[in-house]
């Protein structure tokens, strides 16, 4: 949970039934890493544009996949408007037009033979079909993938994922998931990992450390570049 003293100072800056319903979301929710407590009351929403209950206006650079047509896009909920007034869900072991042109479309703009779609729910849920079938097709089950990196947060996800803040105290992941540190980014240049300078954009954090000591201490990955930054 974020209960830093600038959350706190942002907090005493907000509206009296901005501070309300904050309350009120945290009795209803269960506590979300990286997102309790709630940061603000949004009211509406338009383009690139948050408007929160007091007025205020945020240009919104993260958008979860929104950000691309912007919110409210008029063709957007024209689409969505047509399609629940035909057809809002269409059960297991149906298909519908609409559903056909997209897995169509998909396959016709993906590289080579890739002709065949799964649609999931979201993306933590892909990353979990991606592994079962990986299985299916291979015969086998171990995976690598990078220390420090975030592939969603479901047990599976977590598992070949590699941030502590949501690996540590779970219990047994998935076997085989096996981690490897990010490619050290001076070994294009030739540079020796053990000698190159740290790289530092910003406020010195436990990745900067990690970046450093990469070469000269693997042992070092597993329980310090995984942590929470």
């Amino acid at each position: 949970m974020n209960l830093s003293p600038n959350r706190t100072g942002w907090r005493e800056e907000l509206g009296p039934e901005t501070r309300r319903l904050l309350d009120e979301d945290a009795d209803c929710f269960l506590h979300q890493s990286l997102s309790t407590p709630c940061l603000d009351v949004l009211e509406s929403c338009s383009g690139s544009t948050l408007t929160d209950l007091d007025g205020r206006e945020f240009l919104d650079f993260h958008g979860n996949s929104v950000h691309q047509v912007g919110y409210a896009n008029p063709r957007v909920l024209d689409a969505v408007r047509r399609q629940l007034e035909t057809l809002a869900f269409s059960p297991r072991r149906f298909t519908n037009r609409p559903a056909v042109d997209l897995a169509r479309k998909l396959g016709e703009l993906a590289p080579g033979d890739l002709d065949k779609v799964l649609f999931a729910p979201g993306g933590t849920s892909a990353v979990g079909m991606a592994l079962k079938l990986a299985r299916k097709a291979t015969g086998r089950f171990k995976t690598v993938s990078m220390w420090d990196s975030f592939h969603g947060a479901s047990l599976d996800a977590i598992s070949v994922g590699g941030e502590a803040l949501f690996r540590s105290g779970i219990g047994p992941l998935l076997p085989g998931a096996e981690h490897v540190p990010p490619a050290e980014h001076t070994a294009a240049s030739g540079t020796p990992a053990e000698t190159a300078p740290p790289v530092i954009s910003g406020a010195p954090n436990t990745s900067t450390t990690c970046w450093k000591k990469r070469a000269t201490s693997p042992a070092f990955w597993p329980s310090r570049c995984a942590a929470p930054r």
